[in-house]
């Protein structure tokens, strides 16, 4: 209850106003019906009520006193928390009614005294219980509109499932109203709460659930050996010795070739395409090349050990590398 109301009360403030008024009696049935909506959670219903009483004028006695703005406002507001209280203790705060024709009763200025200075304590508290300016988590603030949403989706089933009763079986409703309306509430409270469940558990999931960062997938390193155009022809000799030494006779076979193929490079009788197989590059081979038939055999044992064998015998690299070394020989001056 507001100080301006108490003081109305206690000065009795005469009011000439154009707007609407109400007895006290009326406007504490009121404050009580909209007191009985707030306890059945209808919120939607009291703020309806409360924004109708802003404005209005309470006559009592000869004397008039507006409608308490600080209680009724957040309550039409509809999502403010902590309403109950300053609206209980309005209504308790309300004088008896006057009998027609009598006067005001008297005041019991010590009981109102004592009401002003609890009001003030409690409003300095912090305990009065006025409106809540807490901003609500998100799920909290879900769940209360879920649970208004259903309970209102309920009210409806309810008068349809009424209304469908009456009109298919009018004579069965009384018999089984009863049973049917506390059937059907179970079942819709059953229902709700599952959905309830369901939706709580998403929102909390989604809130829990850290942003899943990118797959890195790392490219796999480059292998020098692979491109032929990373070396010369003589480098590709000595990588072929070289790994040979080291017993990884399969890969100094691919060395071997790939010298062979840069040697046709830069003698002109190839030219190096992106894509091409290595077939490709035997028949692109001029046929006037006198070793053009060897070159073909070598690409056959090539393919045959790199993309056929695991691992090549010491023997199949020692025959690969004097056919090899005999071509590069006449390709003019390439070092064995």
């Amino acid at each position: 209850m507001s100080l301006l109301t108490l003081a109305a009360l206690v000065g009795l403030t005469l009011c000439s106003s154009t707007t609407a008024s109400l007895g006290l009696e009326a406007y504490r049935a009121r404050l009580s019906s909209i007191e009985m909506l707030l306890l059945r959670h209808e919120r939607a219903t009291a703020a309806d009520q409360a924004r109708s009483l802003l404005g209005q004028t309470v006559d009592w006695g000869t004397g008039q006193f507006p409608t308490d703005r600080y209680v009724l406002e957040p309550i039409a507001d509809a999502t403010q928390e902590g309403v109950v209280a300053p609206l209980q203790a309005l209504l308790s705060a309300l004088p008896s009614a006057t009998p027609p024709g009598a006067g005001a009763p008297p005041l019991d200025r010590q009981a109102l005294s004592a009401l002003v200075r609890r009001q003030v304590e409690a409003a300095a508290s912090g305990s009065l219980g006025g409106p809540s300016l807490r901003k609500l988590p998100f799920s909290e603030v879900l769940t209360r509109r879920m649970k208004q949403g259903l309970h209102w989706a309920g009210q409806r089933l309810k008068e349809l499932w009424r209304w469908l009763r009456k009109w298919l079986f009018p004579e069965q409703l009384k018999k089984t109203e009863g049973t049917l309306s506390s059937l059907v509430m179970v079942v819709l409270v059953g229902a709700g709460l599952i959905l309830l469940t369901v939706v709580l558990a998403a929102v909390l999931s989604l809130q829990r659930r850290s942003p899943a960062l990118p797959a890195v997938v790392l490219a796999p390193a480059p292998d020098a050996d692979a491109d032929p155009l990373s070396r010369t022809a003589n480098e590709w000799v000595q990588r072929a010795h070289a790994l040979a030494v080291a017993g990884r006779h399969r890969e100094a076979i691919r060395a071997w070739y790939h010298a062979l193929l840069v040697s046709c490079y830069r003698a002109g009788l190839l030219h190096h395409q992106t894509g091409w197989t290595n077939w490709e590059y035997v028949r692109s081979l001029a046929t006037d090349v006198p070793w053009r038939g060897r070159f073909a055999e070598l690409t056959g044992r090539f393919d045959l050990e790199w993309y056929g064998r695991a691992q090549s015998s010491p023997e199949a690299l020692d025959a690969f590398s004097d056919a090899a070394g005999a071509i590069l020989g006449e390709l003019d001056g390439v070092s064995q």
